[in-house]
């Protein structure tokens, strides 16, 4: 079970796990074609529990342009992908990164409040004694289910509980940790890799580049870049 960081009002960004990149010397290509072909292929591949998003990041300060990242989420891992131009040059990317586990203090008291709020409702109804067992049970049931959903089969249920705010970082929290659920995380980045990989090859290859590089950077490897990375995350 991963322990959930606490804070005020800001969650931590993204932990980058891995990071690589394409660059095209004196090259031009569209964005929006290429994010649509890896949606396309994603809806093709029914990858189970993945979100697909456009996600508008600035350059710089509040007032620079944004640039546009196709997000490829399931769970906590998210799936950068990014294809700009750099001068006359272009670039392709792509970051492996884990959203942590946190809960914020006043999602915290809101949960407290949720439960007293019950609590006290089924003391009024039933009175002490049979509206205390009756929470007891409530709770006890809520705990078995949040923690077995997917040993139940109920694998729709399970990928709404995470996608409730503030809940689903409660559920996260409580339900069980399996090896199938570390398979699926492994497939899910093996694949989607892939997946990209493969894009940026035709993409580049209908452009007249018959054979392109990809480059990584892993942090632990690189302190130049171990560094920005911690700068960008504050």
């Amino acid at each position: 079970m991963n322990l959930p960081t606490f804070g005020i009002w800001r969650r931590k960004r993204p932990e980058v796990i891995k990071y690589w990149y394409t660059p095209i010397d004196q090259g031009s290509f569209s964005t929006n074609e290429f994010y649509s072909q890896i949606e396309g292929w994603l809806q093709e591949r029914k990858f189970p529990g993945i979100e697909v998003t456009r996600e508008e990041f600035s350059e710089g300060g509040a007032l620079s342009p944004l640039r546009q990242y196709l997000r490829i989420r399931r769970e906590r891992l998210v799936f950068d992908v990014c294809s700009a131009p750099f001068g006359e040059a272009w670039f392709f990317s792509a970051r492996q990164a884990q959203i942590p586990v946190s809960l914020m203090i006043w999602e915290l008291l809101l949960i407290l409040a949720v439960v007293a709020a019950v609590a006290f409702g089924y003391i009024q109804l039933f009175g002490l004694i049979a509206g205390s067992a009756i929470i007891l049970f409530s709770l006890m049931g809520g705990f078995v289910l949040m923690r077995n959903a997917l040993t139940l089969g109920l694998h729709d249920l399970d990928a709404f509980f995470l996608r409730i705010p503030v809940f689903g970082t409660l559920y996260e929290l409580v339900r069980k940790e399996t090896y199938h659920r570390f398979d699926t995380r492994v497939m899910f980045l093996d694949q989607t890799e892939a997946l990209v990989k493969r894009a940026i090859e035709e993409t580049t290859a209908a452009g007249g580049f018959k054979q392109v590089e990809f480059k990584e950077a892993y942090p632990e490897a690189h302190p130049a870049l171990a560094s920005l990375l911690r700068r960008l995350e504050r």
